[in-house]
């Protein structure tokens, strides 16, 4: 008989109430339909259906009824995963007869929310349950399941949710509308998932008069029990007395509850490795051709994969919009979605683009590795911890591409990215741009910022016919600054909505208003995929679980995809924090200048650095202006090198004044500079005891001899004093008594030194001691290069209008001699590896 038991009603749904009760049932969660009762004066224990069937109804004695669904509740808590599990109570006389259960509250809030007390809540929570049902019922009929238990063996996982609904004192509290859904629901049969679990008030309660009690208890399983404890149930012989178990110790409770809740903390959900959906594309990659779709398999709901596509017509899906709370599987998602993508199609059916504003390094992944190979060759931007004026270059760019290819299609006839490349035979990939965190680039109220709003209108209502698509992610996408006015027309150009755990605020914003799946969904990796721009989740609700891209499986498949194409480029990689990377090899000088000096790199998508050009001509100076000597100490060692290598053979002097003797001066750039000195130049160093002598002596002399070539390198020029001390103009001739000051050769320097191929590039800390020494214009000064200047300073070098520079590392570069404006640069690293 134990057998039996144990076949019809599993571990806790049919054990005495001082067994064990915390082994799990297999598969987890798959509840059957009998449960224990009692126990018959036989020994045998009562079983009677109730799962999947019609609810109880039971009558007898208040306390013993009470005893009775307590025992009832508790046998299926322990047998059923807590987070599909939710327990709702209507208490008319706010007795609290259940709250047992409420610790279960702190283990997982959603399955045993506080009791309802007035109708019009109950009544709520009925509309809930009844759509519980009718979701579930959807996804049973969908796979040809004959309950939810069902589904659930089928699947090998928990799959929607369990409603019990307890009524306690019925019918009291109950009006014809209330009376009205619990039959609807009674009659439903289980099927669906909700368990119903009415208590008759034998005692005699106010009775709405248009409520026929009856007619509910006859939809449901009756039993009753009497003030002695003996039960009877429906269908047992009259003469089989069932004595009820009868309410369960404390002590049992509390370790059911203390179970279930350790369970539900371990219970990650189901895992679906990515390696088995895209098994046979890493087997055989870049079997996609990309012309008129991209698609990724992504997720799985039971045994059928869930993909998503990007699509440019028939029907076009276009962009995709991502959100998700913290930690509910975000960036997995799209390590999912980047690595499909890549196994299937090749570099030239795909190019990504790929901004993280978290303020990580999640995307570091798709570079090359520390060897330098097995970057992801789909791969052409990558930006990391990325700050908002970088994000919008990114969107400035890919605009440009956009306009690019407007202009191929023109020129070839075509009406698209389909048409082009299947009537030329041409490859054009489809771009796709993915944006993590996205708000932030819309976060402000700045000329930024509506730059920002334009060019991702422009690209998301744009982009499809060129094969340019939009993949934005988030936390939270409601109240963003930037995107009040523009955001819900932006949006709809996003059909396919995707959402991992949230809020049901944010549930409402990321997939549509009404939309609140994504709050129920209950595990790490579950997501809610809409393409009907979050509208009907009804019919278009797809709830699946996202797969696990598994480190070392991902990293593997990288390192195949790059073999594939070992010859490329690499991404170029922008971090926001960091000095820029110098570049392999120096670009050519421009025609007819003398000299071309690297700063950096613009702050922008581009591989060319930022140099500026020194012609032989009047006013040739290079001013670095700031206080910040993290800033201008780079700039000065990028300048000193790639200048000086025009000077080799030649001079370069460093004149220090922040070093109070020659002997400890020049020391932050010395080694920058011995690879001149190898080259062949005659590298002088000297601080402020020499630096006097020697302006008035080698550089006045460098200025007078027309072929003599010398860069003049100064650190720290607010420091001069005494310009206009006199000094002897020959100090070797006692005969002569002319005279010269630090002034004279300094004017002379910055004015005039490029004429006679001597060219000054020098630090001032300060706006002001640069002004006191060249005077209120500047004069000679081609190049500014600011090193953290204030506000008014930095507006008095461009316009009154000019936006302040943000982030570090950044400086901003002036010619004098164009009409561009100032341009922002990432300063090179100190020391660079190869020229």
């Amino acid at each position: 008989m134990a057998e039996i038991t144990a076949a019809q009603a599993p571990h806790a749904l049919g054990a005495a109430l001082d067994e064990s009760w915390h082994t799990p049932l297999d598969p987890p969660g798959a509840p059957t339909a009998l449960i224990r009762g009692g126990t018959t004066a036989g020994g045998v224990p009562a079983l009677y259906p109730l799962v999947h069937h019609r609810g109880r109804h039971l009558d007898g004695p208040l306390e013993r009824t009470t005893s009775e669904i307590q025992t009832l509740l508790l046998r299926l808590i322990a047998s059923m995963p807590l987070k599909h599990l939710r327990i709702d109570v209507f208490d008319p006389r706010v007795e609290g007869r259940l709250g047992m259960f409420a610790p279960l509250r702190s283990a997982h809030s959603a399955s045993f929310p506080p009791a309802s007390t007035s109708t019009s809540a109950f009544r709520e929570v009925l509309e809930s349950a009844t759509a519980t049902a009718a979701a579930n019922a959807e996804v049973i009929a969908t796979e040809h399941a004959s309950d939810l238990g069902d589904l659930w063996k089928r699947r090998g996982v928990p799959t929607g949710q369990y409603r019990v609904v307890v009524v306690l004192n019925y019918p009291e509290g109950i009006d014809r509308e209330t009376q009205h859904l619990l039959t609807r629901l009674a009659r439903s049969g289980g099927r669906g998932g909700v368990i119903l679990i009415v208590q008759n008030d034998e005692q005699g309660c106010p009775v709405d008069e248009e409520v026929r009690a009856a007619d509910l208890a006859d939809l449901l399983y009756k039993s009753r029990v009497d003030a002695s404890g003996d039960l009877l149930l429906n269908g047992y012989p009259a003469d089989v007395v069932v004595r009820a178990d009868g309410p369960p110790p404390p002590a049992l409770v509390s370790s059911v509850i203390a179970a279930a809740a350790e369970r539900a903390s371990s219970d990650t959900g189901p895992v679906v490795p990515l390696a088995d959906l895209i098994a046979s594309d890493v087997e055989n990659p870049w079997t996609g051709d990309g012309i008129d779709e991209l698609e990724a398999v992504i997720a799985r709901i039971g045994e059928r994969d869930l993909s998503i596509t990007l699509r440019s017509q028939n029907p076009p899906f276009a962009n995709v919009l991502v959100g998700g709370a913290v930690g509910q599987g975000k960036s997995n998602l799209l390590l999912d979605i980047v690595y499909a993508l890549a196994a299937r199609y090749s570099p030239d059916d795909v190019e990504l683009h790929l901004l993280d504003f978290k303020r990580g390094l999640e995307f570091q992944r798709f570079a090359a590795d520390a060897a330098g190979k097995n970057w992801l060759p789909h791969a052409a931007v990558l930006s990391l911890e990325s700050d908002r004026a970088f994000g919008v270059a990114v969107l400035r760019h890919v605009a440009e591409e956009l306009e690019e290819r407007a202009k191929k299609f023109k020129a070839h006839g075509a009406s698209g990215i389909e048409d082009y490349r299947r009537s030329t035979g041409q490859t054009m990939p489809r771009l796709l741009l993915i944006v993590d965190e996205f708000q932030v680039l819309f976060d402000g109220d700045d000329p930024l910022t509506d730059e920002a709003v334009a060019l991702l209108e422009t690209l998301s209502r744009q982009g499809r016919a060129s094969g340019v698509h939009l993949l934005l992610s988030s936390q939270t996408t409601s109240g963003v600054t930037g995107l009040r006015v523009k955001g819900e027309s932006i949006f709809a150009q996003f059909p396919v909505r995707i959402s991992l755990k949230n809020t049901v605020m944010e549930s409402e914003a990321i997939l549509s208003q009404g939309n609140k799946a994504a709050a129920d969904l209950t595990y790490r990796g579950e997501i809610i995929v809409n393409r009907n721009t979050g509208h009907d989740p009804e019919h278009s609700n797809e709830q699946a679980i996202s797969a696990y891209a598994e480190p070392g499986f991902v990293a593997d498949l990288q390192a195949k995809l790059w073999r594939l194409r070992p010859e490329g480029k690499g991404p170029l990689v922008f971090v926001s924090t960091e000095f820029a990377r110098w570049p392999q090899m120096l670009p050519a000088p421009e025609p007819g200048s003398s000299a071309t000096g690297l700063i950096g790199r613009p702050l922008e998508v581009s591989e060319r650095p930022v140099a500026l050009t020194l012609d032989d001509d009047v006013d040739q100076t290079v001013a670095v202006v700031g206080s910040d000597e993290t800033l201008a100490l780079p700039v000065i060692s990028a300048l000193s090198q790639t200048i000086g290598a025009s000077f080799a053979p030649g001079e370069v002097i460093v004149i220090d004044l922040a070093a109070p003797t020659s002997a400890d001066a020049g020391q932050v750039i010395r080694a920058e500079l011995c690879e001149l000195a190898e080259a062949g130049a005659e590298l002088t160093v000297v601080g402020r005891d020499e630096a006097t002598s020697t302006m008035i002596g080698a550089v006045r002399a460098a200025l007078a001899d027309p072929g003599r070539r010398m860069l003049v390198l100064g650190l720290g020029w607010q420091r001069w004093v005494g310009l206009d001390d006199p000094h002897p103009a020959r100090p070797d001739d006692d005969d002569d008594f002319s005279t010269v000051c630090v002034r004279e050769v300094l004017e002379e320097l910055t004015q005039r030194g490029g004429v006679q191929g001597v060219h000054l590039v020098a630090w001032w800390t300060t706006l002001r001691s640069l002004q006191d020494q060249l005077g209120y214009s500047y004069s000679g000064v081609r190049h500014f290069i600011t090193a953290k200047l204030g506000l008014e300073d930095y507006r008095g070098l461009t316009s009154h209008s000019e936006q302040p520079i943000t982030g570090y590392p950044r400086v901003a570069h002036i010619d004098r001699g164009g009409d561009d404006g100032p341009t922002v640069v990432i300063p090179f690293a100190r020391r660079k590896e190869s020229l």
